[in-house]
């Protein structure tokens, strides 16, 4: 039992989230940074483009368009 336990914390510790795929979200205007960082959206700018986590897609949808 103790095995399954000690198990399942190493493999949580070993989540992939901080690797999450973005996806092209738009060209970068303050606007847009405005209301992702208010609406709380990962993103990142590479290229004078805006890309946000593909988990947060709808999350952008919804504050920005």
């Amino acid at each position: 039992m103790i095995f399954l336990f000690a198990l399942f914390l190493f493999l949580s510790a070993c989540n992939n989230s901080d690797k999450a795929k973005y996806v092209y979200w738009t060209v970068e205007t303050e606007n847009q940074i405005e209301r992702l960082e208010r609406a709380e959206v990962d993103y990142k700018i590479q290229n004078r483009e805006i890309w946000v986590k593909e988990n947060d897609v709808k999350k952008a949808v919804q504050c920005c368009t």
